[in-house]
């Protein structure tokens, strides 16, 4: 959430890519449009802010600024926080009957997710409740933010061992769920969207997986 990517940033002073570009992709209410100083804490540019949006997705992030808010999480003590892989998402979010949305195969509508820019913007974490959940209890898999995972893009079946989890590796990676702005068929549980590492706009944010220490 913003929330908690706000105590990052407080405690490590990183900058964004999106600040270190000065500009950032929002969506204007009528078309995408480049922003001169959006990002995460200005998501629509300068003159916006997020005072009152501590417990909606944090955006305008990139796949490496995701990557340092898990090593600085990890160094707390609490555990391994990593980006899920593409496989480990997709399980949360299709649990074990392969379902084509989080919640199920019903289509999607206003009371279950936020997409199809119905609200123009991103909506608190778990706004939806019980409608829009997986099988897992995961909220927000489809809508609201896309989500970055650690995997660079490859043909499936997935195989965890062809390189694709490594994180030195230069490529595009993947990102999941679909957000706020996108239409239906982006916000099936299997769609997927491949972006360089170093991109970002309001609709690209991330959710982790917490490991023990010993695994």
């Amino acid at each position: 959430t913003v929330a908690q990517f706000s105590l990052f940033v407080r405690a490590t002073g990183h900058i964004t890519q999106a600040e270190k570009d000065g500009t950032s992709t929002t969506w204007t209410g009528k078309e995408w449009k480049e922003a001169r100083g959006a990002d995460w804490a200005h998501p629509g540019g300068y003159l916006t802010n997020v005072e009152t949006m501590g417990e909606h997705p944090v955006t305008h992030l990139s796949w490496h600024d995701c990557r340092a808010f898990c090593e600085w999480v990890g160094t707390l003590g609490a555990g391994v926080l990593v980006l899920p892989s593409e496989a480990e998402w997709e399980k949360a979010a299709r649990g074990v009957d392969g379902r084509i949305y989080p919640w199920g195969n019903e289509s999607p509508d206003a009371t279950r997710l936020n997409f199809n820019t119905n609200r123009l913007d991103s909506s608190p974490v778990g706004e939806y409740g019980a409608k829009g959940r997986s099988l897992y209890g995961c909220e927000d898999m489809a809508g609201n933010a896309w989500e970055w995972t650690r995997s660079l893009d490859g043909r499936y079946p997935y195989t965890a061992t062809d390189g694709r989890e490594d994180p030195q590796r230069i490529g595009v990676r993947v990102l999941r769920g679909g957000s706020f702005g996108v239409v239906q068929r982006l916000v099936r549980s299997a769609n997927r969207l491949r972006q360089p590492p170093t991109d970002h706009l309001d609709g690209f944010g991330f959710r982790v997986v917490l490991r023990p220490k010993d695994l």
